[in-house]
């Protein structure tokens, strides 16, 4: 069977081997990852990415203004966050089926750690923000987006020395009660026609990216035919075969979906879409997208437009600029 050219199936996809370019660190670092840059992402920043046994992420660090989402897709992480800079570290379990949020600017800076003897395998996304900055508070360096650089805003031996003390100083504290920035995969709501939604990310606090775990069950329905004109999508199959229906330049396509799956719509590509059902057992996918204000929902088959942010929906009739004036 063809795909469509926005729909892109991982399962079958090798995990590249990116070992970090100092030996002395290869041993301690997770470095095998699907990369999901075959689908032309213009706002969205993704990938699937593996971490082994004995094995942590990449190094502790925050983000000023780009928003991160960890979706634990199997086994179990231990997390660890440094607040602030301050304090001793903080460590708790993440569980398949939750994800952990990072908003940008909270000085949460986390690690991740695979303390389990499976592999764990997670859901990495974020907006994109071309001059991003990220700290590494261990080391004392700083990313500089703009200037596609790593380095330390000093001398680097100093720096490094430094960070490196107050880092032996701190203590490890596990906590019990997590940061309210985890949400778990809980109770559902019900939406139409037999589709029943969780949100994950606007409870941890996200404000960039939305991200919804929906479960379509058999007959069901994700949303009417639409397509966005400011927010970019994609979809994530966790479990069922879901059709995907959607209308290219007046050409209509359709293709069962599998686990593993991801289907992208760029922002004002007007390819209209939605999830159909048509098998007999329950299909579970993630619903993300970037949350920009003022995005005009167009439902070509329904002939209106929405538009959240103005509380307007309804047939748009063009008119000129003076009419009624």
């Amino acid at each position: 069977m063809t795909l469509p050219v926005n729909v892109l199936r991982t399962a079958g996809m090798a995990w590249t081997a990116d070992p970090p370019s100092d030996p002395r660190v290869a041993d301690r670092f997770g470095w095998h990852s699907k990369s999901l840059k075959a689908l032309p992402m213009k706002t969205l920043g993704a990938h699937l990415e593996r971490l082994e046994p004995g094995r942590s992420s990449c190094p502790l660090h925050d983000h000023l203004l780009e928003e991160e989402h960890f979706f634990l897709l199997s086994g179990e992480l231990v997390v660890r966050e440094l607040v602030g800079g301050q304090g001793d570290y903080r460590e708790y379990p993440l569980r398949a089926g939750e994800l952990v949020c990072y908003p940008p600017g909270t000085g949460v800076a986390h690690r991740f750690y695979n303390r389990s003897d499976a592999d764990a395998v997670f859901l990495a996304l974020s907006d994109k923000q071309w001059n991003e900055v990220c700290r590494y508070p261990d080391s004392g360096k700083v990313m500089l987006r703009a200037l596609q650089q790593v380095g330390t805003l000093g001398e680097p031996e100093a720096v490094a020395a430094a960070a490196s003390a107050a880092a032996a100083a701190r203590g490890v504290r596990a906590v019990a009660d997590r940061p309210a920035h985890v949400v778990a995969a809980g109770p559902e709501r019900s939406l139409d026609g037999g589709v029943y939604g969780r949100q994950l990310s606007r409870p941890a606090g996200a404000r960039a990216v939305f991200i919804n775990r929906d479960r379509l069950s058999p007959g069901a329905r994700s949303s009417p035919l639409h397509w966005h004109t400011a927010n970019e999508e994609l979809v994530y199959v966790l479990e069922g075969t879901p059709t995907l229906r959607q209308v290219r330049e007046g050409v209509e396509e359709e293709v069962a979906l599998r686990p593993g799956d991801v289907a992208h719509w760029a922002p004002g590509d007007r390819v209209a879409h939605q999830l159909v059902n048509a098998s007999e057992r329950d299909a579970v996918v993630l619903v993300i997208g970037t949350d920009v204000r003022g995005d005009a929902l167009a439902l070509p088959e329904a002939g209106t437009v929405s538009v959240a942010a103005a509380g307007l929906s309804g047939a748009l009739t063009a008119t000129g600029y003076w009419f009624g004036e």
